[in-house]
């Protein structure tokens, strides 16, 4: 089977079961062992099972789980893709505020925030109000007030956007509100 792990993962989980950590479990994809947790809870309002499961890292053969690793240079080029769409909106911003609020972060990104808010702040000196957030995909998104006009409304600016989103395979993009 394809996604059966190899003798030494087994071992390794094997090993890790004897020392009492239980719902480990290995999987082989595309060449790598993926250790996840997994656990069910039993739901009583619906009358079925859930489960629940949480990614661990890449098993190596020394035994060590490697964590999910930051691609700080895909972040980097998504932010400098980022702040050039906006850069482009400039052309529609005008009286009349709308705010975009784009949401989607996850914890632990302090130091990615940081160096990402930076660069958004030399790159976008004139916004009012600037947020950069950026996930543990990679992705990164700007949000801030748009000025918009008799020209182009919110709902035009925000087709735009999700325009040059999907052209750049961003998957995460919310919008809360206009």
């Amino acid at each position: 089977m394809g996604s059966e792990p190899e003798q030494w993962a087994k071992d390794w989980l094997a090993e890790q079961r004897r020392q009492g950590k239980t719902g480990l479990t290995v999987e082989r994809r595309g060449g790598i062992h993926i250790v996840r947790w997994a656990t069910t809870w039993w739901d009583s309002a619906n009358k079925k099972r859930h489960k629940e499961s949480l990614y661990c890292g890449v098993l190596s053969e020394d035994g060590t789980i490697v964590e999910k690793r930051i691609d700080h240079e895909r972040r980097t080029r998504y932010c400098a893709y980022v702040v050039d769409t906006m850069e482009s909106l400039g052309v529609w911003i005008q009286d009349d505020p709308a705010m975009w609020r784009f949401l989607k972060a996850h914890p632990g990104i302090d130091q990615e925030f940081r160096h990402v808010h930076r660069m958004a702040q030399d790159e976008l000196p004139g916004c009012t109000e600037r947020i950069v957030l950026v996930t543990d995909s990679g992705e990164c998104y700007v949000r801030y007030s748009i000025r918009t006009g008799p020209v182009m409304d919110a709902d035009a600016i925000w087709k735009i956007v999700e325009i040059n989103r999907k052209a750049c395979g961003g998957s995460d993009l919310v919008v809360n509100s206009i």
